[in-house]
């Protein structure tokens, strides 16, 4: 009940009770003047008098039951919303009224009680959020690759130690929670491979055993090395695109690897060239004159000799010193070809604005590429 209307309550309940003072009054004299008996005066203003009480005892009544009593009602109502759930209020006054406080106090208690199994299942979806984020992040931290979690908006949600010591700088930190991966991966790049994951999360929608959505480029990361990047959206339960998951593997290595062995493979080359042609040569002089004297065909098979086992020393050397290397593979990743044709046509309609046209294209195609580069 608002204040207003209590006031004009206790206003209303004012005025009646002097209404019947007055009436009272009036009354009282009234008798004076006509009643010459008086013990009949004393009766009837008795009577007026025990009339006025108990009107005012009623009045009373009503105020304590409707107003203070609900009033009451209302403040441990707010105490109960507010600072102090543990607020009761103590059934009396008007029995309806009574009843009133005692149907209050059983929705407090059940109140009370939403309200700790609410905070119970609170603390406990908390602490197995808490406990999934850990092992999440124990598995991160083993992983030799580097993985950031982030949303559409490209803030990092989650990022492990492998993440951090590729792309940080020397000295410098750039990879952190809630900072943007456009900072330590090329925007160009990211928005490259976000357009192709999302065309494809929209064409598998629906189809069974479809193949997890996936794209990869190669990027370079502050200190100047190469980075071989995936990226995969995740979904929530609608099936809404929420963010991508991104994993890091350093291939500066590999491309050393590889640069090395280009050059072994010119080095080798050219020694082989040279061995094999005294060899050639020492074979024809053989061949070409078959009378040639035992001491001078004896050099000739010597020189084959000496020079293959040059050969056989320096293949073994080579193998003994770059195993690694030879080892070394530049991985391409696979792709789907109606996806590659689909990121060319794009690219020329953007940069050339000219219109492709397309002859069918086999479904089952893949191939090995990296897609970003290409374009």
């Amino acid at each position: 009940m608002k204040r207003s209307q209590i006031r004009n309550l206790i206003a209303l309940a004012a005025i009646s009770a002097l209404a019947l003072g007055a009436a009272g009054g009036w009354f009282a004299a009234t008798l004076l003047a006509v009643a010459e008996n008086p013990a009949f005066f004393w009766s009837g203003s008795a009577l007026i008098v025990l009339f006025v009480v108990g009107a005012l005892y009623a009045i009373h009544r009503f105020m304590r039951a409707f107003l203070l009593d609900v009033r009451a009602l209302a403040e441990a109502g707010r105490l109960l919303l507010g600072p102090n759930p543990e607020r009761r209020v103590v059934p009396r006054g008007h029995p309806d009224v009574a009843d009133l406080a005692t149907v209050f106090n059983s929705l407090a208690d059940r109140y009370v009680e939403l309200q700790g199994e609410r905070a119970s299942e609170i603390r406990q979806a908390r602490a197995d959020l808490e406990e999934e984020r850990n092992q999440l992040a124990a598995l991160m931290s083993e992983l030799t690759e580097g993985v950031l979690v982030c949303n559409l908006d490209g803030q990092i949600l989650l990022y492990n130690r492998g993440a951090r010591s590729m792309l940080d700088g020397d000295g410098t930190s750039y990879v952190g929670l809630g900072r943007s991966v456009f900072g330590v991966i090329d925007r160009s790049a990211i928005a490259h491979a976000l357009e192709q994951v999302q065309v494809r999360y929209q064409r598998r929608e629906g189809e069974a055993g479809a193949r997890p959505v996936m794209t990869s480029f190669v990027t370079a990361s502050a200190r100047g090395r190469l980075l071989r990047t995936r990226l995969a959206p995740f979904a929530n339960q609608a099936g809404d695109l929420r963010g991508y998951v991104v994993t890091l593997q350093d291939m500066s290595e590999g491309i050393e690897r590889s640069s090395r062995r280009d050059a072994l493979l010119q080095t080798l080359t050219e020694r082989m060239r040279a061995a094999v042609g005294a060899i050639r040569a020492a074979i024809e002089a053989v061949e070409s004159f078959p009378e040639m004297a035992t001491a001078q065909r004896h050099r000739f098979q010597q020189v084959i000799y000496e020079e293959s086992q040059s050969l056989s020393a320096q293949l073994d050397q080579t193998m003994r010193s770059y195993a690694s290397d030879l080892r070394a593979q530049w991985r391409l990743e696979d792709i789907h070809a109606t996806d590659l044709i689909w990121a060319i046509e794009h690219h020329l309609a953007d940069r050339l604005h000219c219109e492709v046209v397309l002859d069918a294209i086999d479904d089952r195609l893949w191939v090995k590429i990296d897609s970003y580069t290409l374009v």
